[in-house]
């Protein structure tokens, strides 16, 4: 199938991505489209398609560029198939097993599941927490089941069908950006979303947080995917993990490294990744 990976990122987040895209030229297969915020990036390798937006909020980069990218993926480029990936991470060698879920996109992103349930957000409003999506309920006034796992917007699958998907989630955060709730983010529409339409289908946990580097240092040393490391994954306490939530139970079932924020660590995970892939 005709299949491209999409990024999104301004330039203060280029030098983390190319770690990202170097994972990507590696370990994958499929054409990469990157999207640049009010910059065009450069990048030259036929394998790369860069797409320029401007007039993009530079302040709410991940909860609403991320919708404009995906739209412009859709209207700009010739794929059938698109897989999202946040700048954060590194993917594995496995990343090309994604395409499992292609066939069951119909006009909604499929997105892999997160390990917990729900998180406690603060902000101005909400000092001593609050659930969000019961958040949102209250705010839109209807009411939502919850009947699946918290999803996990860092990875998702999708094709041109779901542009609808993605202009509602812009048009949602419109309305709560007029109220100033700025901790709302893409992650949290997303479920919110997910759950209105009553969209069952969605990707199993396919992610390992490596907020923490001993939980990298670990798995490398094991390659053991354990309740226990996901656990220890996680960057804030959020409880137990989700019933719901199906881990990998061996890494051809893992596609991403998630949580790297800083370049020199990026090209650190990367790199021992490399090192270590004969053991694999």
């Amino acid at each position: 199938m005709n299949t491209t990976v999409v990024l999104g990122f301004n330039q203060k987040m280029e030098e983390l991505a190319k770690i990202l895209i170097k994972s990507l030229l590696l370990f994958s297969k499929f054409d990469i489209t990157v999207i640049g915020y009010n910059y065009k990036p450069d990048f030259n390798n036929n394998k790369i398609k860069v797409v320029e937006l401007q007039n993009i909020n530079e302040q709410h980069i991940a909860a609403i560029a991320k919708m404009n990218a995906c739209i412009a993926s859709i209207e700009q480029t010739n794929y059938d198939n698109f897989i999202w990936i946040d700048t954060d991470a590194i993917v594995t060698k496995y990343i090309d097993n994604v395409e499992i879920y292609f066939n069951r996109i119909l006009n909604y992103p499929l997105i892999g599941s997160h390990l917990h349930n729900y998180f406690l957000m603060t902000d101005q409003y909400h000092p001593n927490g609050v659930i969000p999506i019961q958040f949102l309920e209250r705010f839109f006034k209807e009411k939502v089941k919850q009947h699946r796992p918290w999803l996990h917007a860092c990875l998702f699958v999708f094709n041109k069908k779901c542009q609808w998907f993605f202009e509602e989630n812009k048009k949602l955060f419109d309305i709560l950006n007029n109220f100033n709730y700025s901790w709302i983010n893409d992650e949290l529409i997303f479920n919110y979303l997910m759950s209105r339409y009553n969209f069952l289908t969605h990707m199993e946990v396919k992610i390992l947080n490596v907020f923490n580097v001993n939980v990298f240092d670990e798995f490398l040393e094991t390659q053991n995917l354990t309740n226990e490391l996901f656990q220890k994954s996680e960057s804030v306490i959020t409880g137990s993990l989700s019933l719901d939530s199906i881990l990998p139970k061996n890494v051809e079932e893992l596609f991403l490294f998630h949580g790297i924020r800083d370049a020199n660590y990026s090209k650190n995970v990367l790199e021992r990744y490399i090192d270590n892939i004969a053991k694999f």
